[in-house]
């Protein structure tokens, strides 16, 4: 499975994303589809939120980035300097982008977007 592959949610994580135990188990999955589906759950508890943060899958951390309201902010921060998918822009709307002192921080990222 490459990053760029579409692949919706698993209708039955959907339906069982109140179940903090399975959101953990697909969290944990060695199968990326179980991972992407469980990171498009607002519900997903905070330490798998971490979890995925640092996801080896682009669209999983692409996926929790977009959808989820506690999104790390340096998760953010980094698909917002390195990114060249679609949604780079949208970033900046999260909750918890930080753009506080951005100017700074952009400042020595090298080449300009």
């Amino acid at each position: 499975m490459g990053p760029e592959d579409r692949l919706d949610i698993l209708k039955w994580v959907w339906r069982s994303r109140r179940d903090e135990d399975m959101l953990r188990r697909c969290a944990h999955s060695a199968h990326t589809w179980l991972r992407r589906s469980a990171a498009l759950c607002e519900e997903l508890p905070e330490d798998c939120v971490r979890l995925l943060a640092d996801d080896e899958d682009f669209a999983v951390r692409l996926m929790l980035a977009e959808r989820h309201p506690k999104a790390p902010p340096e998760l953010l921060y980094d698909l917002y300097l390195h990114g060249t998918h679609r949604a780079v822009g949208m970033l900046v709307t999260r909750p918890n982008f930080p753009s506080a002192g951005l100017a700074a921080r952009c400042a020595g990222a090298g080449d300009a977007m």
